[in-house]
């Protein structure tokens, strides 16, 4: 698992690197195009994390609740 996140990684410097190179080569509008995929899809990734722990605590609250009313 530890070995996936260094690709991502690795893929994510690479993408800015070559967002950057656009950038200073006058393609200004392809290499911002890039940055805000980049950022959108990080945005989208912390999102849908801070989305299951939530699921997981509303799980967790909901079957320990509903076990004390079994009792």
């Amino acid at each position: 698992m530890n070995k996936n996140k260094f690709q991502e990684k690795d893929i994510v410097a690479a993408l800015i690197e070559k967002a950057v190179i656009l950038m200073y080569r006058n393609n200004n509008l392809a290499g911002l195009g890039i940055i805000a995929i980049l950022i959108t899809s990080i945005y989208t990734a912390i999102l849908a994390s801070l989305l299951m722990k939530t699921k997981e605590r509303v799980d967790y609250i909901y079957h320990k609740e509903r076990s004390n009313k079994d009792v």
